[in-house]
């Protein structure tokens, strides 16, 4: 199985190749304004990072 943090820092990286891909910026410059942001996954995911190192 795969290492819980080493699924954190891929979904990590992928969120970060959305925020760059040009049909994103796209979708965003025709008004897209979702409730939560990618930034919000992004913070999530930051905290289980957090919880995952209170564990060590």
């Amino acid at each position: 199985m795969i290492p819980l943090i080493n699924l954190i820092r891929e979904v990590e990286s992928l969120l970060n190749d959305i925020k760059e891909h040009p049909e994103y910026s796209e979708i965003q410059e025709n008004g897209y304004e979702p409730d939560l942001k990618i930034e919000d996954a992004e913070t999530a995911l930051t905290y289980l990072e957090w919880k995952l190192d209170e564990q060590d």
